[in-house]
């Protein structure tokens, strides 16, 4: 064969220990190996793969998870940090115009639930206001809050905690 052929590799988005979706925005460190028919085998040196948005199928359409978003502690205010992943879910969605977009707010199981709830909810409108800014029809949008009902992770540990602290978004096509 050839030095240097070029192929592409296609991921589902899922952690190879878990089988659990990966979180958006978020840089893993891969190793790829590669086996050819005569069982010689040949690993790459480790090598950075941004996972910018990851859309995955779902019975109803699509979703993005994103946990890195931060906000400011016990706040509803938008890190700074925070405006170049939005603004690429912002041009998914405009990719995605036929759909409706439920943003849910998400997070630990820490402190008052009543509290949690009415911050997760304050956090998705934070961020129906942003996307609305970056042109997304706002009739399309709609946000709610579910507090610490629907945890991705643990709430045992400081980063299943983190993991849980994160802004769900649903796509939904309407008939």
């Amino acid at each position: 064969g050839r030095r240097g052929n070029a192929f592409t590799i296609e991921w589902d988005g899922r952690g190879d220990r878990s089988g659990e979706t990966v979180a958006s925005a978020t840089t893993y460190t891969a190793v790829l190996t590669a086996t050819d028919v005569l069982g010689n085998t040949g690993t790459s040196a480790p090598v950075s793969i941004d996972v910018d948005i990851l859309v995955t199928r779902t019975g109803n359409g699509y979703s993005i998870r994103i946990a890195s978003l931060e906000f400011e502690p016990d706040s509803w205010e938008l890190r700074k940090k925070n405006c170049p992943i939005l603004d690429r879910v912002a041009e998914v969605l405009k990719r995605h115009a036929p759909y409706k977009v439920i943003i849910e707010g998400h997070t630990d199981d820490s402190g008052d639930r009543d509290r949690n709830t009415m911050l997760s909810t304050r956090r998705a409108r934070t961020v129906l206001r942003y996307l609305v800014r970056r042109g997304i029809e706002e009739d399309r949008l709609l946000a709610r809050g579910l507090g610490p009902a629907a945890p991705c992770a643990t709430n045992l540990t400081e980063q299943g905690r983190a993991q849980n602290r994160r802004i769900d978004f649903m796509l939904i096509k309407e008939d």
